[in-house]
């Protein structure tokens, strides 16, 4: 379940071997994947050192012991020189301090169980769109290089479970699965097999409490629209359930995108011309998740287009009205919000000057999901061209919303007299 704080206990026993190449720490998975770890190093950066670190490109160490890099990736790392003993238990706990401005603030801290004394290792900062976090594993990991699991030194070191708390609850956790690894020439090599019971360590896991409430609903009334060839918008409704809504996933493609708590979100970066499949979970303050919505297909436009006005289908061919010296088109708002801009008409051909078809564009203003007869009246050339003869001219018609300088794709249509 997802939690804005998670705390683990962590006791090196007597027979541990201190000076070795060893890290024992805990791991906390955000919502969006992504992970950020904490625990102790007999012989790190300080000698007797804890840290407190996360991976990613987006982070951001606050404070004098933090430092960009993680496990030689991206990310952040805070060390402080902690003087930790041998056979007594220290609790690691990372906390959601702030979210405001797209920016999370986690600070990470250690406690001396037998003083009580808390001491904060550091703090960095991340984007608001990983979520909050869920307690995922302890590991032990010897980062000097060995042959084989056996050259591993000796060590014997207790993970006890996690604890967490959200929206002012708290749960306890459990710990299964023992598992450890070691490191050789810098890869990672799984010492699972070897029967070595002092490496072990253990996946962690908050469960669901047995609160009685029951998963949510399904989101509601999923919609998606294309604000521009390279953005979507998706929207949906807040389903019924028992524990109230945490937050909401949002998925493209069977990929979670997004976490939020929001029943909207924008999708950005896309690629004009595309077709998209979005779906949303919701989860529940207990971290119970619904089904997923039903799927909504979108194509966005290609570059050039306006996604939110067409022509109606009785006027979407080559053919447009053409009344009382004015060319008729009817368009309708595909918007979720009136749509505003200017319509243009140009000659098919130099026959006759733009100047002579039509003085300038012509404004439009629909409400969201309506469609409207734009009247754009015409020159007396153009009316003449019609009426004497022609019966007809080719007109290129372009659209160009409010807010963008970009016209919509040209359409060529025919201006017909009404018979």
């Amino acid at each position: 379940m997802l939690l804005e704080t998670v705390s683990y206990p962590l006791t090196v026993l007597a027979n541990a071997n201190a000076g070795a190449s060893w890290y024992w720490a805990d791991e906390v998975q955000f919502a969006d994947g992504s992970i950020a770890y904490m625990g102790l190093q007999p012989n790190g950066q300080y000698g007797k050192t804890a840290l407190f670190s996360v991976f990613g490109p987006d982070t951001v160490g606050l404070g004098a012991g933090c430092a960009s890099g993680a496990d030689g990736g991206t990310g952040t790392s805070c060390h402080i020189p902690y003087p930790w003993d041998v056979g007594k238990t220290y609790v690691f706990t990372i906390t959601l301090t702030s979210s405001a401005a797209g920016q999370e603030t986690w600070q990470g801290t250690v406690t001396n169980t037998a003083t009580l004394r808390r001491t904060t290792i550091g703090a960095w900062t991340v984007a608001a769109s990983r979520g909050l976090i869920e307690p995922l594993l302890g590991f032990a990991e010897y980062f000097s290089s060995v042959p084989s699991c056996a050259s591993v030194p000796q060590m014997d070191v207790l993970y006890g479970p996690p604890t967490g708390a959200v929206a002012g609850r708290s749960y306890a956790g459990i710990v299964t699965d023992a598992y450890s690894y070691g490191s050789t020439s810098g890869s990672y090599i799984d010492c699972s097999a070897v029967a070595h019971p002092s490496y072990t360590a253990k996946d962690a896991l908050i469960q669901a409490p047995s609160s009685g409430y029951s998963a949510p609903d399904a989101p509601g009334a999923v919609t998606a629209r294309a604000r521009d060839a390279h953005t979507a918008v998706i929207s949906w409704s807040a389903p019924a359930s028992q524990n109230g809504i945490a937050a909401y996933r949002v998925y493209r493609d069977g990929t979670q995108i997004a976490t939020t708590t929001a029943t909207r979100y924008t999708d950005t970066g896309l690629t004009a011309g595309t077709t998209q499949l979005y779906t949303v979970i919701a989860v529940d303050r207990d971290g119970q998740t619904s089904p997923s919505s039903r799927a909504v297909m979108l194509t966005l436009p290609a570059v050039g287009t306006s996604p939110h006005i067409s022509p109606v289908p009785s006027l979407s061919s080559s053919t447009i009205g053409y009344r009382h010296g004015a060319a008729l088109l009817g368009l309708r708002c595909r918007a979720a919000r009136r749509c505003t801009g200017r319509l243009t008409l140009t000659p098919a051909n130099a026959i006759v000057p733009r100047k002579r078809i039509v003085a300038g564009s012509t404004r439009y203003s629909i409400p969201a999901g309506h469609t409207t007869t734009i009247r754009v009246p015409l020159s007396l050339t153009a009316r003449r061209l019609i009426k004497h003869g022609h019966g007809s001219l080719r007109l290129i018609l372009e659209r160009t919303p409010t807010g963008t300088n970009a016209p919509s794709k040209p359409q060529t249509v025919t201006l017909r007299a009404a018979p």
